[in-house]
């Protein structure tokens, strides 16, 4: 869905600047837009403050606050129907119904799920073509909410995400437009930090059915809309912190040592410590990294010669990468992924895993659930991974790059996508 990209800096401005204005009334059906003041695109992580608490649940840090809870909601069949000015500060909602996020409209008895196998859902009533979508049968569903700006913010970048908004959101906060996104399957964050205001601050924000990326989602499927993954707003660092970070673990070309390459995006002075840990605690490598740069650096590090157990879909084992970043003595944000070791290549025709050839018996597998909609349990979750290996399944193409409850294709412990195998949860 990517296409001409909107975006400018806001941190100077307490007002929308004009072109904001005129711009984002009609994204939804602009081709040339796909997203404005949209928070650059990152790996999945959440910083904390002290590695004391990084191994625990996000609502351990003081600096990250869950949106899921009951939000103002109105639900609209059509598009032209929802009011404009629902934003606003003096906006009346006293008659609005209570929704808790994440929430699907439909499984929640506003509109009725859609399935097509191919086609767009409004073929046979819109003869328009791309990237025109419908007005009427367009359903759209408004958000209100008031959250209350938490003094150790005070002084720190403030993002608000929001997991899978389908298919494209619009946000305000105390009646100002903040961003548009509408990649109806990722995150969407925005910088609401010169938005903000002391004490409770109105949160808004609208969500349509169809937008102008619908035309990329041709596909077998249930048409469903709403917030499908957890919100919620995290702060990191103003002016030093790590954007961003990218792991490889792999093996050598004999398939024996471990190679560990990570590269970080580092704004501001300060140093970057690693530490790799086994799965019992122990620390197998370590280093780090000095960054100075204002505007925000890539710095690579590559750990060679490691002797690790490797990882395969019989023995699934993980490491711990703690990411420190430190001014001096201080920590700034302290970042756990957890890693495995493993070297995927194709060779000859045939696939191979650690050097040896693993023949792939595999399904597609769509984010779905019959009571969630696109909201899975993690119960369920691991119910169909167990289901799976039961019947000697050892790969899944999955229509979603992250679930609700953080197994994502890219980090996770319990499954992998196409082309690698997958493997049973561990704790």
């Amino acid at each position: 869905m990517k296409k001409i990209l909107i975006s400018t800096v806001l941190s100077a401005f307490l007002s929308v600047p004009a072109v904001f204005a005129q711009s984002y009334s009609n994204a939804w059906r602009n081709a040339d837009v796909n997203e404005i003041n949209r928070f650059p695109m990152h790996t999945d992580f959440i910083a904390f403050e002290s590695e004391a608490i990084a191994d625990g649940d996000h609502d351990m840090s003081e600096h990250y606050l869950s949106l899921d809870d009951k939000w103002f909601f109105s639900w609209y069949q059509n598009a032209n129907e929802a009011p404009e000015d629902f934003y606003a500060l003096d906006f009346n909602a006293d008659d609005w119904l209570f929704l808790k996020m994440p929430a699907i409209w439909e499984v929640n008895r506003h509109g009725s799920p859609v399935y097509i196998r191919s086609g767009y859902p409004w073929r046979g009533r819109f003869d328009k073509a791309a990237p025109e979508v419908p007005v009427e049968g367009n359903s759209t569903g408004l958000y209100r909410g008031f959250i209350k700006k938490r003094p150790e913010w005070n002084g720190r970048q403030v993002i608000v995400h929001f997991g899978m908004a389908a298919s494209c959101i619009t946000f305000w906060l105390n009646g100002q437009f903040v961003g548009y996104a509408e990649d109806s399957r990722v995150p969407a964050e925005f910088d609401i930090t010169p938005y903000l205001r002391e004490g409770r601050n109105l949160y808004a924000f609208k969500i349509q059915k169809y937008c102008d990326g619908t035309y990329l989602e041709d596909h077998d499927t249930w048409r469903l809309s709403g917030i499908g993954r957890p919100s919620y707003i995290y702060t990191r660092n103003k002016n030093t912190q790590v954007e961003d970070i990218r792991i490889n673990a792999s093996l050598d070309d004999n398939y024996d040592k471990g190679r560990l390459t990570i590269e970080a995006d580092v704004a501001g002075r300060a140093t970057i410590y690693y530490t790799l840990a086994d799965d019992k605690g122990n620390i197998v490598a370590e280093t780090s990294e000095l960054a100075n740069a204002a505007g925000g650096q890539t710095y690579t590090t590559v750990i060679d010669g490691l002797n690790i157990n490797h990882w395969t879909a019989e023995t699934p084992y993980l490491y711990t990468l703690t990411a420190t970043l430190k001014q001096g003595t201080k920590t700034i944000e302290v970042i756990k992924q957890r890693v495995g070791f493993r070297k995927i290549e194709t060779k000859g025709g045939e696939l191979l895993v650690n050097g040896q050839p693993v023949l792939l018996k595999g399904v597609n597998r769509y984010e779905t659930d019959p009571d969630g909609g696109y909201l899975i349990a993690r119960e369920k979750m691991i119910d169909d991974i167990k289901k799976m290996k039961a019947m000697h399944i050892n790969a899944v193409r999955t229509t979603c790059p992250k679930t609700p409850y953080g197994m994502s294709c890219a980090t996770n412990t319990a499954f992998m996508c196409v082309p690698t195998p997958i493997s049973t949860p561990r704790d």
